[in-house]
């Protein structure tokens, strides 16, 4: 929707979700092994071992019916620079369950060629059908929600009095969920896409990006977000709602907006030792690689890839990849 100025839309329309029988977030998976394992994966992935790599993508997402939809599309980019046709096409109906656009498996050097010639057809069949089950396990009227919500809040940027009013209405609204067990991250409302006309900074449609829910700008916006929600998040992790580096995104928004790696202003008597996970989104780095290693394993995260060698490695190879 095009923002028009008013607060009605935003604020107020959002009474009808009370209409419905909503999903909780009381999933009873543990998904710390999961973290490990994907962990491992990615380790292996820039180590360039890629047969060991997929084989442990492939082990992981066995003993999972939902899986995050990044894991799904590296996996597949694997199986698929790999001329593993048998496993590209388990993977890519993986891919296109957990709601990856067709448009950004298509359009990769890896995966694309398999999604043309002859069995074009087929695939598009795949996808629609994996697209039914990806709606199929999603509350949709909270989606449709916070798309919008994240819609209004992206439009109001440089309006600063609306964008504050309307930010902090969204995580009033989030606070009200999270009492709910009804935390809007991807297990429950699926990966962000964008509305007809809305663009991000380098002009490519939001449905290309994967790597988190609609919520996530406006914990990001919101100054002491990870401080606050520090247990929720920790929580959505654990039973696979978000993904250990969608919690390291808000960590490092807030690190980097008070210049230090020390949570401040919210409970400073009970401020806990800090994590360094160093945050290439947000340019939060610790030189000391051996602690900032050790602390992104205690969050099942793995090892920090600097800057430089992940672009040389998406470059060489041709993967989709998304750095944190």
């Amino acid at each position: 929707m095009k923002y028009t100025g008013k607060l009605s839309f935003c604020i107020l329309a959002f009474g009808m979700t009370n209409l419905y029988s909503p999903i909780t977030t009381d999933w009873k998976e543990d998904y710390t092994e999961y973290d490990r394992q994907i962990a491992r994966a990615e380790n292996e992935l820039y180590k360039e071992h890629f047969q060991q790599a997929l084989s442990i993508y492939k082990g992981c997402f066995e003993n999972y019916d939902f899986i995050h939809a990044n894991d799904a599309y590296t996996a597949c980019q694997l199986a698929a620079y790999l001329k593993n046709r048998a496993d590209f096409e388990k993977l890519v109906y993986r891919t296109f369950k957990q709601g990856v656009n067709y448009r950004l498996v298509r359009r990769n050097k890896n995966t694309g060629p398999f999604l043309s010639g002859k069995d074009s057809a087929n695939y598009l069949n795949l996808y629609a059908s994996a697209r039914k089950e990806y709606y199929s396990r999603l509350d949709l009227p909270l989606r449709k929600e916070w798309a919008e919500r994240f819609n209004c809040e992206q439009e109001s940027k440089g309006k600063k009095l609306v964008f504050m009013q309307i930010r902090d209405d969204n995580f009033a609204r989030l606070k009200e969920l999270i009492k709910q067990h009804r935390f809007p991250g991807e297990r429950l409302i699926g990966i962000a896409y964008t509305l007809p006309g809305y663009k991000n900074e380098s002009n490519r449609y939001n449905d290309m990006c994967i790597n988190y829910s609609f919520v996530f700008p406006t914990l990001l916006h919101v100054q002491h977000a990870y401080s606050q929600l520090e247990n929720t998040l920790k929580a959505e992790v654990k039973n696979g709602n978000i993904s250990p580096y969608d919690l390291t995104i808000v960590y490092g928004a807030e690190q980097a907006r008070m210049g230090t790696w020390y949570p401040a202003g919210i409970g400073v008597d009970t401020v806990k030792l800090p994590l360094r996970l160093n945050n290439f989104v947000f340019r939060v780095f610790c030189k000391d690689t051996a602690r900032v290693n050790h602390d992104r394993r205690l969050m099942n995260m793995a090892d920090y890839v600097d800057p430089n060698t992940w672009v040389e490695f998406t470059k060489k190879f041709h993967f989709d990849m998304y750095h944190y």
